[in-house]
């Protein structure tokens, strides 16, 4: 059990929520604005570019580049997606 959450007042606990929904804001800020599209389409067309064929170092880097623009643009739509609901449950909580 962890003692220091159970005895932290109460202000500390609004101090937190206060900066989830700063975070939360700050994602769905950046997913608003006009370049977050575009910098998922370019993510996305960039790793979907044929692998390079030939030397087994280039296939290699370019493997892992392609892997890696992947895992960026999955963490970036996962990320908005998971303060869009986020955001969502905190309107439904204060409005139901």
């Amino acid at each position: 059990m962890n003692f220091q959450r159970f005895f932290r007042p109460q202000a500390d606990e609004k101090d937190d929520d206060a900066e989830y929904i700063n975070k939360i804001n700050e994602v769905l800020d950046f997913a608003d604005t006009s370049y977050y599209n575009k910098f998922i389409s370019w993510l996305e067309n960039e790793a979907n570019k044929p692998l390079t064929i030939g030397d087994h170092g280039d296939m290699i880097q370019s493997a892992v580049r392609a892997n890696t623009l992947r895992e960026i643009r999955d963490t970036l739509v996962r990320r908005v997606e998971h303060a869009r609901s986020a955001a969502r449950e905190i309107v439904e909580d204060r409005d139901g």
